[in-house]
C-alpha cells in the first residue's frame, strides 16, 4: 500500500473525501495533543483543545496556502488555541512560545513530542519562569519585576527548573507514560465535522463550532432529536458530556416533552451517551460518564415533577452498562425519596419472575436502599402459599437480607451520614440509612419466613434459608436443624451453610454426621462449616478426610485445619505441602502462613469504602477511603477557591492520601494550582454540585 502525502490528502479532503481527513488526524493528532498538554498540564484540558484544533482545522483546511505543511500549521492551530484558552483563564502566566508548535530544523520529532511532554510534566511556576526567560527573553531583573519575588529567588528558581527540565528530558519512560487517548480523540472529532455538515447540508464554507451553534440556536438540537438522520444521534452521543450543560439542558427538556418523537429522540441519545465505550481511565478520576453528571446537575435545576425525573433515572440506570455510572444514577434516586420508592417499587412488581428480576438486577440493589420500608410491603406476600408474587418477594428478600443483615459493613454503621456515604460508592446491596433498619420489621419478617422453609418448592424454600441466616435472627438455627436431615441435597447444603452463618455451634455434632455423606458437595459444604466453627472436636474427624476422593472436599480440609490450627492440625498441613495436587497444597500454604482463609472476607467491590481507617491522619481527621475523588468534592463546602493547607485539611477528612488526592484534582481537570490556590475547573462545579446534592438530599423529606 503506498502512503499518500500530507498534501495529497489534503486535496483529497478539500474535493469532498472527508474520511481523507482521518488520516491527517492519525499521523498528527499525537503531536497536537501533547503540545495541548503542554499547555494545560492535565488530561481533561489538553483532550479538549486538542479536540477544539482539529476541528478548527478541517473547518478552516482552505485558508492552508502549504497542503504539504498540514502537520506544522494545525499545530499552529491548537497553539493559538492554547493561547486564547489562557488568556480566557486570566493566568499571570506568559504564553507558550511561536516554536513550540514546530521542531526546530534538523531536530527529530522525537525530541519535540519529548519537549512538549516534559514541559508538560513541569509545575507551573516552573514552566512560567522558563518560558520567561528563554523565549520571551526577560532579564532577571526584569523576571523579578514581573513575578514580584527578589532576583536571588528568580535565579534559584530558574536553576531548579532547567534541572528539572534536564531530568525530564532525559528520562524517556516518564516522558512517554504520556499516553495519547488517539482513538477517543479521531472519534469525537469525526462524530463533531459528520453533525456540522448534515446540520449545514454539507455546506463546506460554514466555520462555526458545533457549540457555537447550539449555544446560539437550541433549537436546531430540538429539531435533529425529533427527526434524526443516520448515525447523527451515535455521533451526538459521543459529545454529549463535551458540549457541557446548556446542550444538556435542552436534551433533558426533550426527553421529559410530552411529544412522543421528541421524548423518544433524546432517550435514545441519552442511552447511547451513557453506554458508549471509552478507554480505561486512571483509577484516580471520576469513576461515572461526565454525561451523567452533566444529566444529574440538569435534573436538580429542572422544574419538572418529581415522578418524572425518577422515572427517566431508572429507565437510564436499567440500560446502562457501565457500573460506576449505575453506581452514580442510583444514588441520585434517593433525593426524590417519595416518587422513586413507588416507581422501583412498582416496576418490582411488574418485573413477573425471579428470572427477570435478576436480569435487572440493579432494580433490586437500588430499592434494598429502602430497607425495612421494602420489607414491609413484602410481607403480604410472603403469606401466600405460591404464585409469581411469593417468588418475587422471596427474591426481593433475599437481596434486602444482604443489605440488611448479613452485609460485614452494617455492623457499627450508626449514622445517616455513614451510610448514605456507604451506598454512594458500592454497587452490590447498598446499606439502608438507619430510619429504614427498623428491628420490629426485621424480626415479623423473620416470623414470617419460618413458614416457608417447609415448601415443596426447593428454589424457594433454599431462598427462604438463604435470607433467614444473612438476617441473622435470634434462635433461627434452631429450624435450620431439621433441615439438615432433608431429603433434598441442595436444602441440606443450604441449611448447613446458614449454620455456619450463623455461627451456631451447637450444630456441630450433626455438622459432622454430614461429613459422612455421599455427596461431595455436602461434604465440601459441611468441612467448611466446622472450619468457620472452629469446631476442635471435629479434628480427627477432619484428619480422617485428609485424603479424601473429591478435591473440593481436601482443600476446605486444608482450609478448616488451618482454622482450628491446633498442634495435630498443622503437623497434617506440612504433610499437605507435598500433596501432588497443586491446588491442595496451595491451600495448605495458605492455611499455613497465609492466615484464616476460612473467614469472612471484604467484598472486594467495596475496597473503596474502607470499615476502619488506617494510615496517614491529618488533624485528628478520619478516612473513610484511601483516594477517592468524588469523596473529596463531598467534603469541599463550596465551589469556590481553596488555597493549599485549608484544602489538604477539608480532603484528608474522607482520603487517607490526601496530596495525592490534591494532584488527582489537578491532574483529571476538577481543578487548576495556581501560585498555590486550586480553583474549580467549569466541570469540577458540575461535578461538586452534583456530589454534593447527593450528599445533603438523599432520603430527604419531601
Amino acid at each position: 500500500m503506498i502512503l499518500q502525502s500530507d498534501a495529497e490528502l489534503v486535496t483529497r479532503v478539500l474535493e469532498g473525501e472527508v474520511a481523507a481527513y482521518g488520516l491527517l488526524m492519525e499521523r498528527h493528532q499525537a503531536g497536537v495533543y501533547r503540545l495541548s498538554f503542554a499547555v494545560a498540564g492535565n488530561g481533561r484540558d489538553a483532550e479538549e483543545l486538542a479536540h477544539d484544533a482539529l476541528v478548527e482545522g478541517f473547518l478552516k483546511l482552505r485558508q492552508l496556502r502549504q497542503p504539504e505543511r498540514f502537520g506544522s500549521w494545525v499545530r499552529q492551530v491548537a497553539l493559538n488555541h492554547a493561547r486564547a484558552w489562557r488568556r480566557g483563564r486570566r493566568l499571570n502566566l506568559s504564553e507558550l512560545p511561536e516554536d513550540l508548535a514546530t521542531a526546530r530544523p534538523g531536530e527529530p520529532p522525537e525530541s519535540h513530542h519529548r519537549l512538549c511532554a516534559s514541559m508538560a510534566c513541569l509545575r507551573a511556576d516552573q514552566r512560567s519562569i522558563l518560558v520567561l526567560h528563554y523565549w520571551e527573553g526577560l532579564s532577571y531583573l526584569e523576571m523579578s519585576r514581573y513575578l514580584g519575588v527578589p532576583m536571588g529567588t528568580v535565579m534559584s528558581r530558574l536553576y531548579r527548573a532547567r534541572k528539572e527540565l534536564r531530568l525530564r528530558m532525559e528520562d524517556e519512560e516518564m516522558t512517554e507514560a504520556q499516553e495519547v487517548p488517539q482513538q477517543s480523540i479521531r472519534q469525537e472529532v469525526e462524530a463533531e465535522i459528520s453533525l456540522l455538515l448534515a446540520m449545514q447540508h454539507g455546506d463546506r464554507e460554514a466555520r462555526e463550532r458545533l457549540s457555537i451553534i447550539l449555544r446560539r440556536s437550541p433549537e436546531r438540537l430540538v429539531r435533529l432529536l425529533r427527526e434524526p438522520s443516520e448515525g447523527s444521534l451515535e455521533d451526538l452521543s459521543l459529545l454529549l458530556g463535551r458540549l457541557g450543560p446548556e446542550a444538556m439542558g435542552v436534551v433533558l427538556a426533550a426527553a421529559l416533552s410530552p411529544e412522543p418523537a421528541l421524548r423518544a429522540g433524546a432517550g435514545t441519545l441519552l442511552r447511547l451517551a451513557l453506554s458508549q465505550p471509552v478507554p480505561a481511565a486512571p483509577k484516580t478520576s471520576l469513576r461515572a460518564r461526565d454525561a451523567a453528571y452533566l444529566l444529574i446537575e440538569s435534573l436538580m435545576e429542572s422544574g419538572h415533577d418529581a415522578s418524572e425525573k425518577v422515572a427517566l433515572l431508572t429507565d437510564l440506570m436499567l440500560v446502562t452498562p457501565d457500573e460506576d455510572t449505575v453506581v452514580l444514577l442510583s444514588s441520585a434516586l434517593p433525593c426524590w425519596p417519595e416518587a422513586a420508592y413507588a416507581e422501583l417499587l412498582d416496576r418490582f412488581w411488574a418485573s413477573g419472575t425471579a428470572e427477570e428480576l435478576w436480569r435487572q438486577a440493579d432494580l433490586l440493589h437500588a430499592l434494598c436502599r429502602w430497607g425495612t420500608r421494602f420489607a414491609a410491603d413484602l410481607l403480604p406476600a410472603l403469606k401466600e402459599a405460591e404464585g409469581d408474587r411469593l417468588e418475587l418477594a422471596l427474591t426481593g428478600v433475599e437481596g434486602l437480607s444482604r443489605a440488611l443483615g448479613g452485609d460485614w459493613r452494617c455492623q457499627g454503621l450508626a449514622t445517616d451520614e455513614e451510610t448514605l456515604r456507604d451506598g454512594r460508592f458500592r454497587r452490590h446491596w447498598p446499606t439502608p440509612p438507619p430510619r429504614y433498619r427498623d428491628p420490629d420489621v426485621l424480626a415479623e419478617l423473620a416470623e414470617h419466613l419460618r413458614p416457608l422453609l417447609s415448601l415443596d418448592s426447593d428454589p424457594l424454600r433454599e431462598a427462604a434459608v438463604r435470607s433467614l441466616s444473612q438476617l441473622r435472627h435470634q434462635g433461627s438455627a434452631a429450624w435450620f436443624l431439621p433441615l439438615l436431615e432433608h431429603p433434598a441435597t441442595s436444602t441440606r447444603v443450604a441449611a448447613i451453610r446458614a449454620l455456619s452463618e450463623l455461627g451456631a455451634e451447637q450444630a456441630v455434632p450433626a455438622l459432622m454426621g454430614a461429613l459422612a455423606s455421599q455427596d461431595p458437595g455436602e461434604r465440601t459444604a459441611a468441612v467448611e462449616a466446622l472450619g468457620r466453627l472452629k469446631a476442635t472436636a471435629a479434628e480427627g474427624a477432619l484428619l480422617g478426610l485428609v485424603d479424601d476422593v473429591a478435591q473440593s472436599v481436601r482443600r476446605a480440609v486444608a482450609l478448616s485445619l488451618g482454622a482450628l490450627g491446633t498442634e495435630a492440625a498443622t503437623a497434617a498441613l506440612r504433610g499437605m505441602l507435598s500433596a501432588k495436587d497443586k491446588t491442595v497444597s496451595r491451600a495448605a500454604a495458605s492455611a499455613l502462613y497465609g492466615g484464616t482463609p476460612c473467614q469472612r472476607k471484604p467484598d472486594p467491590s467495596a475496597s473503596i469504602v474502607l470499615p476502619t481507617a488506617e494510615g496517614r491522619v491529618r488533624d485528628g481527621a478520619r478516612p473513610y477511603t484511601y483516594l477517592c475523588l468524588e469523596a473529596a468534592l463531598r467534603e469541599l463546602p463550596e465551589a469556590e477557591q481553596h488555597e493549599e493547607r485549608a484544602l489538604t485539611h477539608l480532603i484528608s477528612r474522607a482520603c487517607i492520601d490526601y496530596s495525592g488526592t490534591r494532584r488527582a484534582l489537578v491532574d483529571c481537570g476538577l481543578m487548576r494550582r495556581e501560585s498555590g490556590v486550586y480553583r474549580f475547573t467549569s466541570f469540577g462545579r458540575v461535578a461538586w454540585r452534583v456530589e454534593r446534592f447527593l450528599r445533603c438530599r438523599s432520603y430527604a423529606e419531601q
